[in-house]
């Protein structure tokens, strides 16, 4: 992935998680060193991130976190999360047998946490992030990479530890994603599309519960950003 993609990535998923809250400012040499890199990467990030609504950019000031009010909403994120069954599709139709043992190990990672206790939604987030972003590569579909970028998978990285946030609910997840190692063994590209699909939606329903049930918490929601 280009460095500026990967940076606008990590971006959105700080903002996510809260570790860089609305207005804080964004110090183009500082994610240089970080991420080793020139300030045109950074600054290539910073105008991917202000065309989505997930920064602003102040003349003599510099980039800092939009406000959340007026924000993009969690729909786009949506409509890039249902392209992951094409991917999925095309991963399981253009992947050589051992790309499918790589992706069936990535998945097993998955699985393997969704079942040990004290896994937190974080490390789930991360592994099923890994699997699902490899997938992604392996359907090497250009249109798919421009709909499914960085902004949306850092938007998913964010949100998604909030829909394994109990024990039930990181079970639902794993039960798919045994479901999805088993298509790609079978190199069933229906189930596999299909899978893609539910699991995006699955999640979406479980963020929704998690919202309801903490009805009343003064903490701004930071997931309503495409």
């Amino acid at each position: 992935m280009p460095a500026a993609e990967r940076i606008a990535g990590e971006i959105v998923r700080r903002i996510n998680q809260g570790a860089l809250a609305p207005g804080a400012r964004i110090t183009e040499q500082a994610l240089a060193d970080e991420f080793d890199t020139s300030r045109g990467p950074v600054r290539d990030a910073l105008k991917l991130l202000h065309a989505k609504g997930w920064v602003e950019i102040v003349p003599k000031v510099g980039a800092r976190v939009a406000a959340l009010d007026g924000s993009p909403t969690l729909e786009s994120i949506l409509i890039s999360g249902s392209m992951l069954g094409l991917a999925y599709r095309f991963a399981v139709m253009k992947a050589s047998d051992a790309q499918i043992d790589d992706f069936f190990a990535r998945a097993s990672r998955v699985i393997t946490l969704g079942r040990a206790e004290g896994t937190s939604p974080d490390e789930f987030a991360r592994a099923a992030i890994d699997a699902g972003n490899f997938a992604i590569a392996l359907a090497d579909n250009r249109r798919i990479d421009d709909i499914v970028g960085p902004v949306p998978q850092g938007a998913l990285s964010g949100f998604i530890p909030m829909s394994v946030q109990n024990e039930q609910a990181m079970q639902e997840a794993t039960d798919l994603w045994i479901e999805l190692a088993t298509a790609f063994r079978m190199r069933d590209a229906d189930a596999a599309e299909r899978l893609g699909r539910r699991m995006t939606e699955t999640s979406y329903r479980r963020i929704l519960r998690w919202q309801v049930q903490r009805a009343g918490d003064p903490k701004p929601n930071a997931y309503r950003r495409e």
